[in-house]
């Protein structure tokens, strides 16, 4: 038996034919949710358990109650799993092998961090820092599909919210990327949303440093229609010898093709981040650049941008010989690269997220504190889209900003002012408390958040259906525009 920290929950393994599940009660006996089990790994499950392949040695909550680990222990090696919540479902959401070694000797979540976990075998001592990740395509207008990718398992739950808002834990397609309970270490979307990459665990627990890389061409329905959502086509696929891997990207070269960055440590102790060409259906190395341990690779809205950087101490670095750009005053987990037009030319942004406060940066230009209250972001159209603590959402024109950064680099107003003189005036609306982004879609005018009981909800901000009718006047469509107006309550002078 296990009770959650801040949960309330009562939980504990129940023995049933063939399989182990996990169930919670509230202290007053009512039965809640349930894990369903099945984590041997034979045909036919024995009913004895002393004939089982496997034993659950451990339960243990982190300290806020939002993450369960599982600790297996199988004939071939122990692994843990981390199991989250949300809409009375649970997710698998990731597994942890030991390095060095088949078996953990100990496991403990830290007491006041929740997301934070330290595991111990006989070959090392390492502490895991965990945050969650949108896995969504980020371009814009007409290729705006709204993907979005969530792990439970080895599933991928697809959705293109353009075409369908479907909640989790259902979704418009689901695509099997592992084993049922070896979810993939990090998953890839390109910016368009038809191509996915995911790296996952060798099946076999005794293949030590053995990874398995896999792409998709998900050949995504892109109107609405009768027909499949998708029709997912593996297009590469191979197994790596790398040591430990953390992060996948995807980015599009010359004539269209794509090729895969695995951010990984290597054994001596330094990081790499390597290159995968899909070649006749295989994926093969093409090259690799050390960089420093434990950074992260920046997203972009554009593939076949160059490579983005972040090391541990929240430097940003670019292109193959990683030159120095920019720097955030602290490593954000979440960051994004975005392109803006101002005054005909292109300047190209970083955005960068880290405990509560959200970053704004260029290439040879100090970082700009835009709010320190913020939950969660995503950059749509020309808006930077961002939540606070105070249960708003905020529209800030992302030429505001640039202009921002441009005055502080000449040296005629300080940034951070200039920012805070400019959030008087940017559009603010109310949401849900402890409401999160999970996608916009430009072209659809719309940006979807998720409650904390984990159902979704989509708004149609003001900013966002200007900004559609303003390019429909602009291309001379004046059907489309004087239909948005009435369908947004837009006062039809504008026209």
């Amino acid at each position: 038996r296990f009770f959650g920290p801040d949960s309330g929950w009562l939980g504990g393994g129940v023995g049933r034919p063939g399989r182990h599940d996990i169930v919670f009660f509230e202290r007053n006996g009512l039965r809640r949710t349930e894990i369903e089990g099945g984590w041997s790994g034979l045909s036919n499950a024995p009913t004895s358990p002393a004939d089982w392949d496997y034993k659950i040695k451990e339960f243990c909550w982190s300290c806020d109650s939002n993450i369960l680990g599982v600790w297996v222990s199988y004939t071939g090696g122990d692994v843990f799993q981390l199991w989250t919540t949300g809409n009375w479902h649970w997710y698998l959401k990731l597994v942890l092998r030991p390095i060095g070694s088949s078996r953990f000797t100990s496991i403990y979540w830290h007491p006041e961090h929740g997301r934070t976990l330290f595991l111990a075998s006989s070959g090392c001592l390492r502490e895991y820092s965990f945050e969650y990740e949108t896995v969504a395509s980020l371009s814009g207008p007409p290729d705006d599909l709204g993907m979005l990718a969530v792990i439970d398992r080895g599933d991928a739950l697809l959705t293109p919210f353009r075409i369908q808002n479907v909640p989790p834990p259902s979704a418009s397609y689901k695509l099997s990327l592992s084993s049922r309970f070896s979810p993939p270490i990090h998953t890839a979307l390109s910016s368009s949303g038809e191509i996915l990459a995911a790296l996952s665990y060798k099946v076999d627990l005794d293949s030590e440093h053995g990874y398995s890389l896999s792409v998709w061409n998900l050949h995504p329905r892109k109107g609405p229609g009768r027909g499949k959502i998708m029709n997912p086509e593996l297009i590469g696929t191979s197994q790596v010898d790398l040591y430990l891997p953390t992060q996948i990207s995807l980015c599009q070269g010359a004539e269209c093709s794509w090729s895969v960055r695995v951010l990984h440590q290597l054994a001596e102790g330094d990081g790499e981040i390597a290159e995968f060409g899909i070649e006749k259906g295989e994926l093969k190395r093409i090259g690799g650049i050390k960089c420093e341990l434990n950074g992260q690779l920046i997203s972009t809205i554009v593939d076949s941008a160059p490579l983005l950087w972040q090391s541990r101490q929240g430097a940003i670095f670019e292109g193959e010989t990683l030159s120095k750009i920019s720097a955030f005053p602290e490593f954000c987990f979440s960051s994004q690269s975005v392109s803006v037009v101002l005054d005909g030319k292109i300047v190209h942004i970083i955005v960068g997220f880290a405990n509560t406060k959200l970053y704004v940066t260029a290439t040879g230009q100090k970082s700009v504190l835009v709010s320190p209250i913020v939950t969660s972001f995503i950059v749509s159209g020309t808006f930077l889209i961002y939540t606070t603590s105070a249960h708003e959402s905020v529209y800030a024109p992302l030429q505001e900003i640039v202009q921002a950064l441009a005055k502080s680099d000449e040296g005629e107003q300080d940034a951070t002012t200039q920012i805070a003189s400019c959030v008087a005036g940017w559009e603010k609306r109310r949401i849900e408390r402890g409401s999160r982004i999970v996608t916009a879609i430009p072209s659809a005018m719309n940006v979807v958040l998720q409650m904390p009981r984990g159902n979704l909800e989509t708004i149609y901000p003001r900013p966002l259906a200007l900004e559609v009718i303003r390019s429909n006047i602009a291309r001379l469509e004046y059907g489309r525009a004087f239909s948005d107006c009435r369908k947004h309550r837009v006062d039809l002078s504008m026209l």
